[in-house]
């Protein structure tokens, strides 16, 4: 994304205004002289910029981790030979001192299992530290970048290619974690600047931040810590409210309302809930008052009755059907939510009494993800009663 220069973007770089010194004793040909200098000066500047958001843009792009290299097939037959070479000349044990003898492991090669350990361990300490370096000279990178962006009174300037480049990049990266983590820093460094006005581009930021916020997958799979980038965006969007609800009095409202119809619809996934229970807590003790305590104690026992739903395997022949109200059966088993494939499947046999019921790593999954939004908000609710009751006191 190279954007094109307009004529009006460095008008408020230094030196902008040195054509008019030149007043009506210079003559017109020292006026078209210095008009000339300062459109080269303009273009140069603005060739800087260029070069400065496209290596941004790079650096935050690199926060998106490369795609798994498939592995190297290995014969069927024939390892024997191969286990030497591997092991390597001179050394003191072959690959045939398996205990379970030579037939152990020619029956390991044509399973495709290597015996090499210490040499694939040592390959494998070495990608770890190649990874670790790679890792750390991006993070310095891009928090060199951040401050920036953070810092720099002339990011004015570049303020409606930062917000294209953050609505079009959370589109295309909803899944992948790291990236929406570099995303959502770059867009809380943008609200740090004092001469950044995004009042203009609230449009294109709103949606990308509610999404990092209420979406209900985040991430490739479901046990990486997409947790903490939603607390990370509720307070991103808090912080758009403070900054720019003067000017838009009806952006709290109508943020909170999203929040709260989240948390309303059972239907929603428990991710969505956990993000609009911290939305929610962001706007304070009144938002906490008048949205969140209300509906508290039926929500709470809908989502214990998640996290004490009887695992498929421990479910009893004959569960009788008061069991569970309707909203814990909808919010035990979600609409699209495929079951994970066979690993678990293989292991433990579905149970006959309930077929329809979720696999047994699924239900685990599920059952970890309410005890995260019963965690949440409990201790939201319980932060309000200690820190703030007494002020809504009758």
């Amino acid at each position: 994304m190279t954007p094109a220069a307009p004529a009006e973007t460095m008008d408020s770089t230094p030196g902008a205004s040195s054509g008019d010194d030149g007043g009506g004793n210079g003559g017109g040909d020292e006026l078209n002289g210095d008009e000339a200098l300062l459109g080269q000066a303009k273009q140069v500047l603005w060739a800087e910029q260029q070069v400065w958001l496209e290596k941004l843009f790079e650096i935050i792009r690199a926060s998106k981790p490369a795609a798994p290299q498939p592995a190297a097939p290995q014969p069927a037959g024939g390892g024997g030979g191969a286990a030497m070479e591997v092991v390597g000349e001179g050394a003191a044990a072959p690959a045939t001192s398996h205990p379970g003898g030579e037939a152990a492991v020619a029956a390991s090669r044509a399973a495709g299992i290597s015996l090499d350990s210490s040499a694939e361990r040592a390959e494998a300490e070495a990608a770890q530290r190649r990874d670790a370096e790679a890792e750390g000279g991006h993070e310095a990178a891009l928090g060199s970048a951040l401050r920036s962006v953070a810092r720099e009174p002339s990011m004015h300037a570049y303020a409606p290619y930062l917000c294209q480049f953050v609505e079009s990049e959370v589109q295309r990266n909803l899944q992948c974690l790291p990236m929406l983590f570099a995303l959502m820093r770059l867009v809380r460094a943008m609200l740090s600047n004092l001469s950044l006005n995004l009042e203009a581009y609230l449009q294109q930021i709103l949606p990308a931040v509610t999404t990092c916020v209420v979406g209900r997958k985040l991430c490739a799979a479901r046990g990486d810590d997409h947790w903490s980038l939603r607390a990370i965006a509720a307070g991103v969007m808090h912080t758009i409210a403070a900054q720019y609800g003067d000017r838009f009095t009806d952006l709290q409202p109508r943020l909170t309302k999203t929040y709260r119809d989240a948390l309303e619809d059972r239907k929603r996934a428990l991710t969505t809930h956990f993000g609009a229970l911290l939305g929610l807590r962001e706007f304070g003790p009144h938002a906490v008052h008048k949205l969140l305590l209300p509906m508290m104690p039926a929500y709470l026992q809908l989502v214990h009755g998640v996290m004490s739903a009887p695992l498929p395997d421990a479910a009893p022949a004959a569960a009788p059907a008061a069991a569970a109200s309707d909203i814990v059966r909808e919010m035990a088993q979600e609409p699209g939510d495929a079951a994970p494939a066979s690993a678990a499947s293989e292991s433990t046999p579905a149970p006959s009494a309930s077929p329809a019921a979720p696999p047994k790593r699924a239900r685990l999954v599920r059952q970890m993800e309410a005890l995260r939004v019963y965690d949440a908000a409990l201790a939201t609710c319980g932060a309000y009663l200690f820190r703030h009751g007494h002020y809504f006191a009758a």
